[in-house]
């Protein structure tokens, strides 16, 4: 009688086995496959939007550059005052200047633009678009920075920038990407440096609102490995 039960045990043991270890072999196999075919479906998904979020945020680098060569025109004719230029004149054409630039950091919705010359300059210590070059320091950027750079513009990140509060009211940035550029004389010193400021907010805005919602994290970074940006918004 025991070996009777023993052997019908077994049986039902050996049954039981053979049906399920087979369900749960397909079940896992089932769900690993539909796992890596999800995973590689929403990569390949994040590559297509990275890839369109690094197109717009190149445009938008284009779109600065080009618009550094006219705040460069403007300052580079109008910046100092003329030889034989009477006083009046002069704080005339500053006016025109900055009427010119604001109209352009308008146009291309820009955050703000710093422009540092001599500081024996009337206009040098204006404080909310014309500063000295010593309020560089202001701005974590020194004249070593920007000296060698020629026609050429240098971006730059810097966290926690402080702007007046004019423009900032009160709420300040956390991350700021800068297009410096800066004009020589012909015996290489700098006359004057201005950078054209972005929020890394406003990057932010270029990644897709399902990477916003932590789906998928994608990061803004320079050649230093520095986060600029990214979907994850408490780096943005």
């Amino acid at each position: 009688v025991r070996t009777k039960k023993s052997f019908r045990l077994k049986l039902i043991l050996c049954f039981l086995l053979c049906a399920i270890i087979p369900i749960l072999a397909i079940g896992i196999t089932s769900y690993v496959l539909s796992f890596q075919i999800a995973e590689s479906k929403l990569l390949e998904s994040a590559k297509l939007t990275d890839k369109q979020a690094a197109k717009s945020i190149g445009d938008r680098i284009n779109q600065i550059e080009n618009m550094a060569d006219s705040v460069h025109f403007y300052l580079y004719n109008d910046l100092y005052p003329h030889d034989g230029q009477k006083l009046s004149s002069y704080m005339s054409q500053i006016s025109s200047l900055r009427s010119n630039i604001n109209s352009l950091s308008d146009a291309f919705d820009i955050y703000h633009i710093s422009v540092f010359m001599e500081s024996d300059s009337i206009v040098s210590r204006e404080g909310l678009l014309f500063n000295p070059l010593e309020a560089m320091a202001d701005y974590q950027i020194s004249l070593e920075d920007v000296e060698h750079i020629g026609v050429n513009t240098r971006w730059l990140y810097r966290d926690h920038l402080k702007f007046p509060y004019i423009v900032s009211q009160g709420n300040l940035p956390d991350g700021v990407l800068t297009c410096y550029r800066a004009c020589t004389d012909s015996s290489g010193t700098i006359r004057y440096v201005f950078g054209i400021h972005l929020p890394s907010s406003e990057l932010l805005g270029y990644f897709s609102e399902s990477q916003s919602k932590g789906a998928v994290t994608s990061y803004l970074i320079d050649k230093n490995g520095t986060v600029i940006a990214g979907s994850d918004s408490y780096l943005g």
